[in-house]
């Protein structure tokens, strides 16, 4: 009956149409929260790499020392030691001037952070004075020294670039939408076939 035929055509058409938009719309919904997760994963990795390097210049420091003697050069972290690493630190005092920077900063610059008050930590995103994109972890500390009569106060600030996450989640991005792309296009193939077979005459 061709006219049964027809309708049957065109009720598996409407039926195949609505599911597929509603697996895309879900699929897509899902896609975007993984990748949602994973980002903050990653940069909240990446702050508690941050607060550890901080933690670690600040064992290390004497703030009474001369200039860029502040810190010695037995660091336990060589990628502050090779120029444009992509990891950086550097400590200010509380006039805004840099007080010590690690050798990977050579030739660079990076702009001083808010304040943050004593004890706290400053999360932001910053830039180099070659434009490279950077998260920065800053940290307010005071300084007492004998014989002074107040204590100092310094910013401990440690960077690093963001092409590295950038990268991370570029490849997170490709590998999920092509996996899920693929699965859209198999679950809609397979549903066709189903929604044919159960409809035939």
């Amino acid at each position: 009956m061709p006219g049964a035929q027809g309708r049957l055509g065109s009720l598996n058409a409407r039926i195949t149409t609505t599911a597929g938009l509603l697996l895309v719309v879900f699929l897509g919904t899902a896609g975007l929260a993984i990748e949602h997760v994973f980002r903050d994963t990653t940069q909240a990795s990446l702050q508690d790499a941050l607060k550890s390097r901080i933690f670690m210049l600040l064992s290390a420091a004497d703030l009474d020392g001369p200039g860029t003697r502040m810190v010695p050069e037995s660091l336990q972290e060589p990628s502050l030691y090779v120029p444009d690493s992509g990891q950086y630190a550097q400590i200010f005092n509380e006039s805004d001037a840099v007080v010590w920077r690690s050798r990977s900063m050579l030739g660079l610059g990076v702009e001083s952070p808010a304040h943050p008050d004593v004890g706290q930590f400053l999360f932001e995103q910053s830039e180099s004075s070659t434009g490279e994109p950077l998260f920065c972890m800053s940290y307010g500390v005071e300084w007492e020294t004998e014989g002074q009569p107040r204590a100092r106060r310094y910013v401990v600030q440690a960077c690093e670039t963001r092409l590295r996450f950038n990268e991370q989640v570029g490849r997170l991005q490709r590998r999920l939408w092509s996996w899920f792309g693929f699965l859209t296009a198999l679950v809609l193939l397979v549903q066709t076939f189903i929604l044919r077979w159960g409809l035939r005459p």
